[in-house]
């Protein structure tokens, strides 16, 4: 805050002082010219110093013309400066707006990072100390299964979002079928118990989009994921084709959100609930896959408590390519 205060004062400053020099700037030509004007017509003499003589009257259209000069190029440096000024301030402040909002994603991918390990490391060591009963074995493992995923998916994030920054977008989009990658994500999750949560599949496994594999793949992690962490009890995917378009939604339970802020949540590190664990990268993430892919990627809810619906559109592929 403190840094922001002294950033805006020293602009404010800087503005001053330009518009000031501007100013200086127009005086002193104002000056000039009136000097000059002065001793032009010192040099009149007889006849052509009288008014309305060809002469007083040439040398009093120069002096106008120049004093229109002066003032025009003037105002028109001092509205330069005021607008580059004001174009630098907003570069700063969204720099520094970046900047603060890299250092709370660091922060929070650090912490993403350090509990999954921290918590299998814990796993294995009490395992290790065979101060476990065997009929808390299972649980251990599924437990421990989790924090690798957690890991896994942050990373995944990290690596396609890497990706989708410095390759341009450039995804080599092929046919891929959806039903297989949706059923093996929800096997994973069902295998590991995902916190009671209930995964169903509705769609022809013949549905086909024209997409990177991996990046749909990300895409339904991070929306099955976010499902999940914000208290579903009951998630459905539903795969469709709707003419030239492939249509997957997921459906829960969960919290859901007000109506008016479904644009908000696909802002970088925005999260839904402050309470909730995360990162605020996935929605940001997903979305920009879809559209790396000539797809969308939207959010609906009927209120706060009363489920969700996010909505994946990609190219079909038409005919038999797959």
């Amino acid at each position: 805050m403190r840094r922001a205060r002294a950033e805006r004062y020293l602009f404010a400053i800087s503005l001053a002082a330009l518009l000031a020099l501007c100013a200086w700037w127009s005086v002193a030509m104002s000056r000039a010219v009136d000097q000059s004007y002065a001793y032009r017509l010192d040099e009149l003499t007889g006849a052509a110093a009288a008014l309305g003589s060809a002469a007083r009257a040439e040398l009093e259209d120069w002096y106008f013309r120049r004093r229109l000069m002066v003032f025009g190029e003037g105002g028109l440096l001092m509205l330069l400066t005021a607008v580059c000024c004001l174009m630098l301030f907003r570069l700063a402040a969204e720099q520094r707006r970046f900047r603060e909002q890299l250092e709370a994603f660091v922060g929070q991918a650090t912490h993403e990072m350090k509990t999954p390990l921290a918590g299998l490391r814990a796993l294995l060591e009490t395992v290790g100390l065979g101060r476990m009963p065997p009929e808390q074995m299972g649980e251990a493992v599924a437990l421990g299964l989790r924090q690798i995923d957690r890991q896994e998916r942050l990373i995944q994030n990290l690596l396609m979002g890497h990706r989708l920054r410095f390759s341009e977008g450039d995804f080599k989009c092929q046919p891929t079928l959806i039903a297989p990658l949706v059923e093996r994500l929800l096997r994973e999750r069902t295998g590991v118990g995902d916190r009671g949560c209930d995964f169903v599949f509705e769609g022809s496994p013949d549905v086909a989009a024209l997409a990177d594999a991996e990046a749909v793949q990300t895409i339904l992690e991070n929306l099955l994921e976010n499902a999940v962490i914000y208290g579903s009890h009951s998630v459905r995917v539903v795969a469709e084709q709707a003419g030239e378009r492939i249509i997957v939604r997921i459906e829960d339970n969960g919290n859901g959100f007000a109506a008016e802020s479904s644009e908000a949540l696909f802002q970088p590190y925005i999260r839904g609930q402050s309470d909730v664990r995360g990162t605020g990268l996935g929605l940001p993430l997903s979305r920009s896959l879809a559209e790396a892919m000539q797809g969308q990627l939207t959010g609906s809810s009927p209120g706060e408590r009363q489920g969700a619906t996010f909505t994946l559109s990609l190219q079909a592929v038409l005919g038999d390519s797959v």
